[in-house]
């Protein structure tokens, strides 16, 4: 199977990403994204840098607690698409991600930046209860 440039492009940003994030690097992550890069979360839209920050700050100090587990189920790359699942847990909640990303050409040290990404998560809380 031969890489296209675009998908090798890809790859290698989400291995960026993905590595940064186990890092626990917040620098590296935002990173990846544009200026003006867009990600779409189950309480709205995230519009910039300056607005996706505040959810990897708090993603990173929590992921940072001892017992933090981050488990990637499946990655899928085409061109400048990509999709990653990825389950994860810490002492309080319990994480299932199916992330969709969208490149552009544009960085000149990887070829890309991350444009648009949207979440679809399942999230549990350690501390709820149930009826």
């Amino acid at each position: 199977m031969t890489l296209t440039s675009a998908t090798s492009t890809t790859q290698a940003v989400v291995h960026h990403h993905l590595e940064r994030f186990v890092a626990l690097d917040l620098q590296g992550v935002l990173a990846d994204y544009a200026p003006d890069a867009v990600m779409i979360v189950p309480t709205g839209v995230l519009r910039g840098v300056q607005e996706i920050t505040p959810l990897f700050q708090n993603l990173l100090a929590e992921f940072a607690q001892p017992g933090a587990t981050f488990d990637l189920q499946q990655q899928v790359i085409e061109g400048d698409v990509a999709y990653i699942w990825w389950v994860a847990e810490t002492p309080d909640n319990t994480y299932e991600f199916r992330d969709r990303y969208v490149f552009r050409a544009a960085r000149q040290d990887r070829g890309a930046d991350l444009r648009v990404q949207s979440d679809a998560q399942g999230l549990t809380s350690a501390n709820s209860t149930t009826d």
